[in-house]
């Protein structure tokens, strides 16, 4: 699956601070790293808790695709 994600001719920039998705939207796209880092956080209890800091070369968002589920996490570029 991944092999056909990266073939994809899509292009999306994101800039530091803005969100790629948010948790509870449907999943329509999963993401690989050209440059910069993504982290991935939840909000239990009114806190951010950070689950991962993705950089170049990693992917994130192929899981909600692959079992169609809303989006367990949010998404947001930080460089």
């Amino acid at each position: 699956m991944l092999q056909q994600i990266t073939k994809s001719d899509s292009l999306a920039r994101f800039y530091a601070g803005e969100n790629i998705f948010k948790e509870g939207q449907a999943p329509s796209e999963a993401y690989l790293i050209k440059t910069g880092t993504v982290e991935l956080y939840i909000f239990r209890d009114g806190k951010r808790v950070l689950i991962d800091t993705l950089s170049a070369g990693q992917s994130f968002g192929e899981i909600g695709i692959m079992i169609n589920q809303p989006r367990e996490m949010n998404a947001c570029a930080t460089t």
